[in-house]
């Protein structure tokens, strides 16, 4: 790789103090007193939106300092996909009501201790309004973008020409009839369990099987409604 950053002398503004010792960690500084503890509460939903974010009974914990959300955290840059500097654009924290993925944060809880910071987590109550995710990077093609900037090289979104690349291959792997084909001509069958062979052969996860049995999986959720309290 002509292009590549591996072996290259690329500097780092930090590598001299880090190398002699001299660098300053979050662990070296001493507080003048003893800090408050955050935790972090994170979205149970994939995509979709915050209705309501219900702090009243976590506010009321023992060692409560704060509980903040998209409706009183300070004013941020908006989110930016793009930039000069990758590690420099804008990514926002409990910026809007908007749960772009599973996981995402949508609470910060910060009490006096790490232990009433926790128990106080679980006490906030949030509420959504969940929306369809997007899983086909197929049906997501018309939303792609060349990056604006790499570390190395330039984009590439060539896909080839598999037809003849599988004619001049030496050796042949036809998984639909799990046959393999050697340079000599002989052919030798082989054996794959059919859950793998399914998912090779359709480009797809376990997650991806599962999502192909979607309308299944929402027929049975809407005719078997029974709340779950992910609290007690």
């Amino acid at each position: 790789m002509p292009d590549s950053v591996i072996g290259q002398p690329i500097d780092r503004v930090d590598g001299t103090a880090k190398v002699t010792g001299a660098a300053r960690y979050a662990a070296d500084t001493v507080a003048s007193r003893t800090p408050a503890v955050g935790v972090i509460l994170t979205s149970t939903i994939g995509h979709g939106r915050i209705a309501a974010v219900d702090k009243r009974e976590a506010e009321r914990a023992p060692g409560m300092l704060m509980v903040m959300s998209h409706d009183n955290a300070p004013a941020q840059a908006p989110f930016q996909q793009q930039a000069d500097d990758r590690h420099a654009r804008p990514k926002p924290q409990l910026s809007g009501d908007q749960v772009h993925f599973h996981g995402e944060p949508v609470a910060l809880v910060v009490a006096e201790t790490f232990e009433q910071a926790t128990a106080a987590a679980r006490l906030v109550k949030v509420t959504y309004r969940p929306d369809s995710g997007a899983y086909n990077l197929q049906a997501g093609q018309h939303s792609a973008r060349t990056p604006k900037h790499l570390v190395a090289g330039t984009a590439d979104s060539k896909i080839g020409d598999f037809t003849g690349a599988f004619a001049d291959g030496a050796v042949k792997i036809d998984l639909p009839n799990q046959t393999l084909t050697t340079p000599a001509g002989r052919v030798v069958h082989f054996d794959v369990d059919a859950f793998s062979k399914h998912c090779l052969v359709n480009g797809v996860d376990e997650l991806g099987y599962i999502l192909q049995h979607e309308p299944d999986i929402a027929a049975y959720e809407a005719s078997h409604p029974a709340p779950i309290d992910t609290l007690a």
